[in-house]
């Protein structure tokens, strides 16, 4: 992974933490998607996006999870 690419799956795994105490999975997950749709730039999600399609490696379940829902329906993903 290059060191941008690390970064963003650090954080995304940070937020994933956070979301992590939700006792509902489903929560955890659209926390997770919405978190990252407001406040990470297109470009970012792009490259994240990038990174999941190429195996995501180091990237937690609960993030995972979000990323591929928030891909399916992001216009950054189709730039």
């Amino acid at each position: 992974m290059s060191g941008s690419v690390d970064e963003l799956v650090r954080m995304a795994n940070d937020i994933g933490n956070f979301f992590a105490s939700e006792p509902d999975r489903e929560s955890a997950v659209a926390g997770i998607a919405s978190h990252v749709r407001r406040f990470w730039a297109p470009r970012m999600r792009r490259a994240v996006y990038v990174h999941l399609a190429a195996g995501g490696a180091g990237l937690d379940d609960l993030p995972r999870a979000a990323l591929q829902r928030l891909e399916s329906e992001d216009p950054a993903a189709r730039n």
